[in-house]
């Protein structure tokens, strides 16, 4: 072993002196042609009927002459020497295997890209703004405000309380809600707005015992009536469907007459999630206009890179592209005058109308129409047919044309620059006020556009879109349904599943919603969000019935999300830890790395077939052979240093009364080797390392910009993370460092593909 090291030491010096690397290259040069070609292609491509796959990857030379020495040959393995394995793993990595090389033989472009499903979602929504305005600005207020008035709904009808109540769940009895009350009929109304956190379907579960109706996105038609009611069966339930980040319109209203028992109680089950009290935190007594939601249903986007981007056109796209701006038309046409401006709101006028449409479209293909647009996209519909098919072919026509769904290929520089800010920092379109200045030319230069960015950082769709890219980077939305064994955990069950969502997602919005702290604290922080049911189960004093409060943790035991327990639970298996998804989880999404697919699917040695083993010795066992080490050698160490944390992340010192061994080692793509020992040691050297902070830039980048950024420049990544670094670290300067660099690009291929599509 120690002549191991001493060969490998030597081999070090002499490889890293300018002399050394140009032998090594031409020797490993000679050896690659006599020995790898034939199975690997003179550039590493692979050859069809031997090995097919590419010779890409991420592990530093010294790291990739022992991967080689271990396996290579195919049919002797083990038979090369160091020396000729260092040799080859120097030319290969110079020449097709490194990151860097990958990039210098084949570059990426900037590429062609429709609205992802969720733009197009949010650019719809956004279309309204001028026409409904934007939602009132949440105050420090949680809860919905609460009025009671007592009498008849007519005159004799008088206000009684006004409060904001953060829960709504009471039972009254035979009692009044308050003792002011001196009538037998009363009215209570909760009114406010609630925000969904995520995109999807909501359930609401409505229990009372008395006349209630539910409103949610709409003033008038109750989204639940109950105004009949029914002792025996007092629950009623509803669904709709929601974007993420969004608030909307909200209140409910009861109605006591002679009703002996007075009970409400109000739920809701989030996507994904378990039925539960609507957290306060997710209501709010500030007023919001009805949104107007596009619930169509859509083909997923591709993600086949890494993150999402709209790159599937297929029939199936098309059709629910079509089915969406119908469903738009007809939400429209329902009740026009909702939609329309009070100084024209008329939807019997023509004129009003097609004005009114003018500016829809205007915004909507994000640029003042010329008089033939007006005309191709309005006037004509409005020549010899209703104001409702109309207005239906002008939703058709705008939001299935290639202006829309292609934003930024316009010939006016400006105009290209709004269009890719507002995806890039909002997925949605740009504001009025952002197309004037577009108009104006105001907006084409370098410190025209930081002026612009920095405003639209103020606003709350970047603090959404910034909450978005923190669940992108750790993988949350990817997280399966957290089921544990309940013989082993009979603690864990989905109301505490329910509340670790709720904490990581508190957890981030510290996050989200301050993006001038900085981002390595998101390693580091030594505290978690915890309530009573989850202070019990995780070792924090706190009562019963405690609610959600910041809670410092033991600093030995934890740091950040890294330790975050609804992380731990997500990557581990039912009934035990799982070293490699978590090791997985570090090594792509934390620091980074590239890593193949197992060629097989391997099932997990079991308890049973290996009695007396912990989970890192059963692990070890099952990864030890050479071609899983190539990719194990990350994996496992990484992995290793959270085995302080079990099946349901909870700290723990002992695995089948051993003690748990949570030491680990990485490997830097520059070949410096470093040691751990449990999370904290594992945390201080992930908000030290420069792979971190440049996976970060290259993450964030692709899911603001749905590009690479190595399109934008093979050194870019580096030179944004150093402009980064000088700023703090903070969310807001490396967003604002990605859209400048996003619009000093032009979409040369874009614009060459969009020459392609024509209107139909």
């Amino acid at each position: 072993m120690l002549r191991t090291f001493a060969a490998w030491l030597l081999n070090f010096f002499v490889v890293f002196t300018p002399t050394g690397v140009a032998q090594e290259f031409e020797r490993g040069k000679a050896l690659y042609a006599e020995s790898c070609v034939s199975c690997h292609g003179d550039r590493g491509l692979g050859v069809a009927d031997s090995y097919d796959q590419p010779l890409h990857g991420d592990l530093s030379i010294l790291e990739l002459a022992q991967v080689i020495q271990q396996t290579m040959p195919e049919d002797a393995p083990g038979s090369l020497s160091l020396e000729d394995a260092s040799s080859i793993a120097t030319f290969v990595h110079h020449e097709f295997y490194s990151p860097m090389a990958q990039l210098r033989n084949a570059p990426p472009t900037v590429e062609l890209s429709h609205l992802t499903v969720d733009q197009f979602r949010r650019s719809v929504l956004d279309l309204m703004i001028p026409f409904t305005h934007r939602p009132e600005k949440w105050t420090e207020a949680r809860g919905l405000k609460r009025t009671i008035h007592q009498g008849d709904w007519g005159k004799d009808r008088k206000q009684v309380d006004e409060r904001v109540d953060s829960q709504l769940v009471f039972d009254w009895g035979d009692g009044k809600p308050l003792p002011e009350v001196d009538h037998e009929k009363w009215q209570v109304r909760w009114s406010g707005s609630i925000l969904a956190p995520t995109t999807g379907m909501y359930e609401f579960y409505l229990d009372a015992t008395i006349r209630a109706n539910l409103h949610v996105n709409d003033h008038s038609v109750p989204f639940i009536d109950a105004s009949v009611v029914s002792f025996e069966k007092s629950l009623n339930t509803a669904s709709i469907f929601l974007v993420g980040g969004q608030s909307y319109h909200f209140h409910l209203d009861i109605q006591h007459s002679k009703e002996p028992k007075s009970r409400v109680a109000l739920e809701w089950r989030m996507p994904g999630g378990v039925r539960q009290t609507i957290p306060s935190r997710y209501l709010s007594p500030t007023w919001s206009p009805v949104q107007l939601i596009c619930s169509t249903t859509f083909p997923p986007d591709d993600s086949s890179v890494g993150y999402e981007r709209g790159r599937n056109v297929s029939r199936e796209w098309y059709e629910a592209n079509v089915a969406a701006a119908i469903e738009v038309g007809n939400r429209l046409t329902s009740n026009l005058k909702t939609w329309m401006p009070n100084d024209s709101n008329d939807p019997n006028n023509v004129d009003a109308v097609r004005a009114w449409c003018h500016r829809w479209v205007a915004r909507a293909l994000r640029h003042t129409l010329s008089d033939e647009e007006k005309r191709l996209y309005v006037d004509q519909h409005f020549e010899g047919d209703s104001i409702e098919r109309a207005v239906k072919k002008v939703c058709i026509l705008t939001l299935t044309s290639p202006e829309f769904q292609y934003p930024g290929l316009r010939p006016i520089v400006d105009e290209n620059n709004v269009a890719l800010l507002a995806l890039m920092l909002w997925d949605s379109l740009p504001e009025e006020w952002m197309l004037e200045m577009a108009q104006r030319r105001e907006v084409h230069d370098e410190g025209a556009v930081r002026g612009l960015v920095e405003k639209m950082l103020e606003d709350s769709r970047f603090h959404e879109k910034a909450r978005g890219f923190l669940r992108e980077y750790l993988g949350i939305r990817h997280l399966r349904e957290l089921a544990k064994d309940n013989e082993r955990f009979p603690e864990f069950n989905e109301a505490i599943a329910a509340d670790l969502r709720e904490s990581m997602e508190m957890f981030l919005d510290e996050f989200a919603s301050n993006p001038k702290s900085d981002l390595r604290s998101l390693l580091s922080a030594d505290y978690l969000y915890l309530n009573g049911r989850l202070g019990s189960l995780y070792g924090a004093d706190l009562p019963p019935d405690a609610p959600f409060q910041k809670v410092v943790m033991p600093n030995d035991r934890w740091s950040g999300v890294v330790s975050h327990p609804y992380l731990m639970s997500g990557l581990a298996y039912h009934n035990a830890s799982s070293p490699v998804h978590r090791g997985v989880f570090l090594a792509k999404r934390v620091l980074g790395r590239s890593l193949r697919p197992p060629v097989d699917a391997i099932i997990p040695i079991s308890e049973d077939t290996a009695p007396g083993l912990t989970t890192r010795e059963r692990v070890a066992l099952q990864t030890q052979g050479a071609m899983c080490q190539s990719c194990h050698r990350v994996i496992n160490p990484l992995g290793f240093a959270l085995e302080n944390f079990d099946a349901i992340g909870r700290f723990r010192t002992e695995e089948l009364q051993k003690a748990v061994d949570a030491s680990g080692q990485y490997v830097t793509t520059e070949g410096q080797q470093i040691e751990f020992r449990g999370v904290r040691d594992l945390a201080n050297f992930l908000v030290q390392s420069t792979e971190v902070r440049e996976s970060i830039v290259r993450q964030m980048f692709q899911y603001l910009a749905k590009q690479p950024i190595a399109a934008y420049g093979i050194e870019r990544a580096d030179q944004v993370e150093s402009l980064w670094a000088e700023e703090g670290y903070t969310i807001e300067s490396l967003a604002r460092q990605l859209a400048v660099l996003a619009v000093q690009k032009p979409n040369s291929d874009g614009k060459a593909a969009a020459d392609q599509i024509t209107l139909n």
